[in-house]
């Protein structure tokens, strides 16, 4: 393959999912021996089955909820709407958009973008199918972590050029929803 082959269309950059993103961060669990987490919790919780069970591209409704108290007590942290949650560990490299405000286990990261410079459609959908599956850490159970997705390689084309990547491919998968 000749040079000018692996040039990059005018406009895109290679960088790395770290350096496009305002925070990338795993989220934490509160204890599970300390009932007073959960019981009568109001924060939804996004464990991984809630991101495998899902069918859609838009996470509304978590199986658990936490309460404040288990919050303030762990690791975990309040995760604003419209973010990028993307499975590290069992079921990996799932990507998923919250559509309501979570907290999430250490086995998600979370993903935030800077506004009007990365569309979150753009990620989620290279997330979804150029995910790190090459690079996961284990022996018996494969897994990512904060480090392997962080340092991601991503082939990022101007703004309007991802939108309109974004358009297309939602094109297509409406055409293939209708021919079932």
């Amino acid at each position: 393959m000749s040079q000018q082959e692996l040039e990059l269309p005018q406009g895109w950059v290679e960088t790395i999912l770290g350096d496009i993103a305002i925070r990338l961060q795993a989220g934490g669990t509160p204890s599970t021996k300390n009932s007073w987490y959960y019981e009568n919790g109001i924060i939804p919780f996004v464990k991984i089955d809630d991101i495998t069970d899902s069918n859609s591209k838009y996470l509304k409704t978590t199986k658990v909820k936490i309460t404040n108290q288990g919050l303030n007590d762990s690791s975990a942290w309040l995760v604003s709407e419209n973010s990028l949650l993307y499975s590290m560990y069992a079921s990996y490299g799932l990507p998923i958009i919250n559509k309501i405000k979570v907290a999430t286990s250490q086995a998600i990261i979370v993903y935030q973008q800077p506004q009007d410079l990365i569309s979150l459609d753009f990620v989620y959908y290279f997330l979804k199918f150029m995910g790190p599956f090459s690079t996961t850490k284990g022996t018996t159970q494969k897994n990512l972590n904060a480090g392997i997705v962080k340092n991601y390689k991503v082939l990022l084309p101007p703004l309007n050029e991802q939108k309109r990547i974004v358009s297309k491919i939602e094109e297509i998968f409406s055409k293939i929803d209708s021919a079932k």
